[in-house]
């Protein structure tokens, strides 16, 4: 308990390293510059949080809300981010998150997982490969249908391309997470 109402007051800086923070109310926590390396945040609610340069490598953040949480210059690397809501989440220079802004589709947001490469565009989840296979669609796409489906057809597709680049760049970090947590089969690696 001293350790969420450490995290809940927010020192900048604060130390929270392998912390049990698992299921922490931590909306709008000011964690600046935090160490939270190891710390165990799954399912935490993070909405809002200023996470700014904070350490997460090889953070538990399995299913944590992080809403509009702001992770500008945060590193990620080794997080499990597995099903965690990065919805409008500030992931500018995050290291070793994709994050692009402005498609007609919204935010678009690829996280490496114990899965692979997981990519979140605006509703849509999914990985490159699906997004690809929903880009060939006609129909079935969520939040758009005729002259939508051929404006962001294209931008949707270049996207696709930069995401592969960007995982066949950074496939370290995929290794990481899966040396890290596992397969999502349960398996060890």
């Amino acid at each position: 308990m001293a350790e969420i109402e450490a995290a809940r007051q927010g020192h900048r800086g604060a130390d929270l390293g392998g912390a049990d923070l698992g299921g922490a109310d931590l909306r709008c926590a000011d964690l600046r510059d935090a160490n939270l390396r190891y710390a165990d945040l799954g399912g935490a609610e993070l909405g809002g949080a200023d996470l700014r340069g904070a350490d997460l490598g090889g953070a538990d953040l399995r299913c944590a809300n992080l809403r509009g949480a702001d992770f500008r210059y945060a590193n990620l690397r080794g997080a499990n981010l597995w099903d965690a809501d990065l919805r409008d989440a500030d992931l500018r220079d995050a290291d070793p998150i994709l994050s692009v802004t402005g498609l007609p589709s919204g935010h678009a947001i690829l996280t490496p997982t114990v899965s692979g490469w997981a990519l979140r565009v605006g509703c849509w989840t999914g990985t490159i490969d699906g997004l690809r296979t929903l880009i060939a669609q006609d129909d079935g796409w969520p939040e758009a249908e005729g002259d939508q489906i051929a404006v962001r057809r294209p931008m949707l597709a270049a996207l696709a391309d930069m995401c592969e680049v960007w995982a066949a760049d950074r496939q370290w970090a995929l290794d990481a997470v899966i040396e890290k947590w596992g397969h999502s089969d349960g398996g060890a690696a």
